[in-house]
This record gives C-alpha cells, sequence and structure tokens, in this order.
C-alpha cells in the first residue's frame, strides 16, 4: 500500500469525550458511542461508528474519524476470515481490531496489507 494514498480523502473528523480511552494505545481503534457526546473502545461484535485519530493528553476528549478513508487493523486469527477489497461486512473484535462478520456493516475495502494487518476502508 506504499505506492498510493488514501489518507484524508473525503476524511471528517469530531470531537467527542472519551471514555477510558488513553493516548497513543488507543489511537487508530474502532469506537461506539457510549453515551450522549462520549465514545469508547467497541466491544467484540459491536457496529463502530469510527475510528480514533486523536486522544488529548489528559484522555477527557478525542477527535473521531467518522467518513472517508481509514486505516484500520484486522483480526484475522484462527477462524476469522481475511477481509476482501470491494466489500466486506465488518465488526470490531474487542481488542481494537475489525474483523469480518456477516452480521456487521458492509465497508468499501479499498487496500489490504496482509504483512502489516491493516485495511483501509470508507467510512
Amino acid at each position: 500500500m506504499n505506492d498510493v494514498g488514501f489518507a484524508g480523502v473525503g476524511e471528517l473528523l469530531v470531537t467527542f469525550k472519551a471514555s477510558e480511552l488513553t493516548k497513543d494505545a488507543d489511537e487508530g481503534k474502532p469506537v461506539k458511542v457510549s453515551e450522549s457526546g462520549t465514545v469508547a473502545l467497541c466491544s467484540d461484535g459491536e457496529d463502530m461508528i469510527g475510528v480514533v485519530k486523536w486522544i488529548a493528553s489528559d484522555g477527557t476528549t478525542c477527535s473521531v474519524q467518522l467518513k472517508g478513508a481509514a486505516a484500520v487493523p484486522y483480526n484475522d486469527d484462527g477462524e476469522l476470515s481475511t477481509p476482501t477489497v470491494n466489500y466486506s461486512a465488518l465488526v470490531a473484535d474487542g481488542a481494537g481490531k475489525l474483523k469480518v462478520d456477516v452480521s456487521g456493516i458492509s465497508y468499501r475495502i479499498l487496500a489490504i496489507d496482509t504483512t502489516a494487518k491493516t485495511i483501509i476502508i470508507m467510512l
């Protein structure tokens, strides 16, 4: 994926209150709305609303990408399928990654890096 670029394409970032998010460690992970105006990391099998792009050093607020091309780690360990380009149904795996699950929302997958276990999806 190094010879093409998707950074910033259609990107929409929104600031939320953060619930138990840690700067650096949780950036790039899928999140859900946990209460009004607040996001938290997704649990296993949950749909995400976006991807954390930045967390304040005190952990109270964060910037979440709601639209555009986003790089997200994926999990294909064990019996899980590897996402495929074009469209795949995805949910959170509870460990900060996405996994293929037919019950999930279908996302456009623009690129897959099987070495880094990262996908570029359109939110």
